[in-house]
């Protein structure tokens, strides 16, 4: 591996834990910044990093903005949504009184075979 490949490996680590800690910590403007970061370095989202940013939103209180994102992801297949991706989503809007909305993409979900 060279010494540059090596650097952005090293790089796309701790970004991805300060993403982490910052999407997690009802800090999401940060999270999304750092998002920002990676695509232009020219990583790829994949299901943790969108998975975290659903979680973020929905411990800010931006339930809509959440369940926007999921459906962007589903659009523009932009990652497979697993388990823990649906896990937030399902778990956000039950937690905020969406019960049926939840039910709703999880009847959604299981139709698609996502």
């Amino acid at each position: 591996m060279s010494r540059r490949a090596a650097v952005s490996a090293i790089d796309l680590v701790h970004g991805r834990g300060f993403f982490n800690l910052c999407s997690n910590k009802t800090d999401i403007n940060s999270g999304f910044a750092i998002m920002a970061f990676f695509f232009k370095s020219g990583y790829e989202p994949d299901v943790t990093t969108v998975g975290t940013l659903i979680k973020g939103l929905f411990l800010e209180s931006k339930e809509a903005e959440a369940v926007k994102l999921f459906q962007k992801v589903l659009d523009l297949k932009v990652c497979e949504p697993n388990g823990v991706m649906i896990l937030h989503l399902i778990d956000g809007l039950c937690k905020t009184g969406q019960v049926i909305a939840a039910y709703d993409w999880v009847c959604r979900l299981e139709s698609v075979k996502c």
